[in-house]
Parts: C-alpha cells; structure tokens; sequence
C-alpha cells in the first residue's frame, strides 16, 4: 500500500515558538488588571494560575479530552473575585497568548518542503486548546490553503494521542491508516498515536520546551512504538519519501 497522505504535527515539526509561559501569565495579568479590576499582586496571580493550569492539565493527560484555556483562567480570576463575561474572557485568551503568537515562526526550509508535496493530500494535527492561534500563523504564512484538513484538538475535543483524533484526521483525508505518513517530534503524542491506529510515523529528534516541561508533569509512560523513520529535520523528509514506493 502506497503512501497518499502526509500529516504533520504543528509546534515543534512546522512551527517554532520562542515565548515562554511566564511571558503568557504576564500578558494575561496586565489584560485581568484592565478589563476586570484585578488587584492581587503578579506573583499570587501567577502562582494561582499555575494552580489552576496544572489541575486541568492533569485532567488533560488522563482523559485525553480537551479543555480550553478560558476554563482554568475563569476560575482563577473568580477565586480571586474577579467574574468576567464571555467577551472579556476572549479577549483574556487573546491577551494570554498574544506573546505566543508574536513568537511563531515556520522557517522556509519548511514552506519549501510543504510545497513540494502537492501530489500528496496533507494534513495538519495539533494539541492546541486555542485553535485561531494555529489558523492565524498559518494564514500569516500564506500556507493554510496547502493543507486538506486541519484536525485541532480545541476544535474536536480530543488530544494526541487519543485514537480519535487521529480517526478524525483519517475520516477528513479519506484514505486507509496505511497510506498516511505522519510526522511529529513527540513520541508519545504523535508516534503512539499514529502508529496505534496503523499509520507510518516519522519521528523528527528534538523539541522546543512545552508546556508539560513548565508544570513538571509530563506522561509519565514510556512510548509504546518506535517510529518508522528518524530525522534531524524536515528537510530529511524528501529522502524518507524517495525510499517509499508512492
């Protein structure tokens, strides 16, 4: 069975952040001070937020569902009896991630190669609670129309490595779990999970620090496959596919 599908993973295989979460907290703080009356120093803000993200994300990691930031900060800022409305909470979320969205970047060695796999359908796979940061970088790139689908957990309601997903993802390309390439810098989240439900992995070495390395908990599991291929890049991804008969 020949490969008729790619399918990519987005932070740390196409793109690249260089924010870090302190610079998100700080963001959010300063927007909670001005749209409702926050008060409370910087530093018990921070440290209720990290107590508020680290409850849902363990929530995240076990269940594999998928919560929206605006959960964990609603019940930060009514802890600290600061209730806000739906449309100022967006503007919160935006607040929350507006350093991370300045910080991305997808480097042209990686729109290079994304755009020398048109005989291919491709997709695109991200855990990302906030799915208009996705769309909003890859539209800045002029980029978001080489894709055939788009699978966001903060859309679905499921994560990496969660079967679903990935079915999700199968179901938009319409092709067989065997015709999918899938590449991803993360063993559990993108190799697991796409080697669990029959799709070829590619597994690119290294990755920028995330949110489990923040908070200190990430899965504690090993992975439970090997990747079928191993890469340094995705510039390596043309040879990888020149030994795969089409």
């Amino acid at each position: 069975m020949g490969i008729r599908a790619i399918a990519f993973d987005f932070i740390g295989t196409i793109a690249t952040v260089r924010a870090d979460i302190e610079a998100g907290i700080a963001s959010l703080y300063d927007a909670a001070s001005r749209l409702a009356g926050l008060s409370v120093p910087l530093e018990e803000f921070k440290r209720l937020y990290r107590e508020k993200a680290i409850k849902y994300r363990r929530i995240r990691l076990e269940s594999h569902r998928e919560i929206h930031n605006r959960v964990w900060i609603r019940e930060a800022l009514e802890e600290l009896g600061c209730p806000v409305g739906d449309e100022a909470l967006g503007e919160l979320v935006n607040s929350y991630f507006k350093p991370y969205m300045e910080s991305l970047r997808i480097p042209e060695e990686t729109i290079s190669v994304l755009r020398g796999l048109r005989k291919y359908k491709l997709g695109l796979v991200s855990n990302f609670t906030h799915p208009d940061v996705i769309f909003s970088c890859l539209d800045k790139h002029g980029i978001s129309g080489l894709f055939d689908c788009i699978v966001i957990s903060g859309s679905i309601g499921w994560r990496k490595p969660h079967r679903r997903i990935f079915e999700h993802l199968l179901r938009l390309l319409d092709v067989a779990p065997g015709e999918v390439l899938y590449v991803g810098d993360d063993p559990i989240y993108d190799i697991d999970g796409a080697k669990a439900v029959g799709m070829k992995a590619v597994l690119i070495r290294g990755s920028s620090l995330t949110e489990g390395d923040y908070y200190g908990i990430d899965p504690a599991e090993e992975p439970k496959f090997e990747p079928d291929y191993c890469i340094g890049s995705i510039g390596e991804l043309a040879e990888i596919l020149s030994r795969i008969a089409p």
